[in-house]
């Protein structure tokens, strides 16, 4: 189960037309539920299983402005609240994140965003600590794949048409 301090976020560039450098612009999320099975089979675990859904329209930046203009334009959170992933392949886990070592995995699934649904491999890091798993990773995407368009306003800001997702998912048993 996932607990309350897990988050998912976003971080494109930007150029604001009063700044004279670009800046990454960064919106983040708590609220995400979801559920992931863990396996144990001679003493070797794999998750088998994963589903994750995130209340897009409660994400927040350091402006407001950028906030609301999401709401219709970019991710259009008002017509796309949701966003999913799914784990479509199990992931084995290595036998050091037993002791507590972060391991590198890679979740292989179906992520929707913005109502399109595209399999993506996402480079992670995993480490067991007690009940507790936690799940670090991020995925650089380009916005055409999920049919974005780059909220650019002419005269006052421009976004790079690609931007990472970023995630902490901190699983706990139920």
């Amino acid at each position: 189960m996932v607990d309350s301090a897990s988050v998912v976020g976003y971080r494109v560039r930007e150029k604001l037309a009063s700044l004279s450098a670009e800046s990454d612009a960064v919106g983040r999320t708590s609220s995400i539920t979801g559920t992931a099975t863990v396996a144990s089979s001679g003493g070797t675990l794999s998750v088998t299983s994963a589903e994750f859904s995130v209340d897009m329209t409660t994400l927040a930046s350091d402006k407001q402005m950028r906030d609301n203009r999401l709401r219709n334009d970019g991710i259009q959170t008002n017509s796309y609240p949701t966003s999913t992933f799914k784990l479509t392949s199990p992931v084995a886990i290595p036998a050091t994140a037993t002791t507590g070592a972060q391991v590198d995995v890679t979740l292989h699934g179906d992520l929707t965003l913005h109502g399109v649904t595209k399999t993506v491999d996402i480079p992670a890091k995993a480490q067991l600590n007690g009940s507790l798993i936690q799940v670090l990773g991020s995925l650089a995407f380009s916005f055409s794949d999920f049919s974005i368009n780059a909220p650019n306003i002419g005269g006052f800001v421009a976004v790079e048409d690609h931007g990472t997702l970023e995630f902490l998912v901190n699983l706990t048993k139920a």
